[in-house]
């Protein structure tokens, strides 16, 4: 999986995790959240994600994560 944070054109970093199917909604949210942690990007920052995923089963997941971190649905 690629995490990348991006405000317009500018890109603040691109950072690699690896996927793991029976991985749970809060362990790829707490990888995701030390992601940017790290990186010095607080989730009141973020207005919204892009998922883009080849592994399907883990979209939902995915989407679960980053709504623990940014509290904000997807649009459809």
């Amino acid at each position: 999986m690629t995490s990348e944070i991006r405000d317009g054109k500018k890109r603040y970093f691109t950072e690699r995790l690896s996927t793991n199917k029976t991985k749970m909604e809060m362990e790829y949210a707490i990888d995701i959240k030390m992601i940017m942690d790290i990186n010095g990007v607080p989730p009141e920052d973020i207005e919204g994600a892009i998922i883009s995923s080849v592994v399907s089963p883990l979209t939902k997941i995915i989407q679960e994560a980053l709504y623990k971190i940014i509290k904000k649905r997807r649009l459809s």
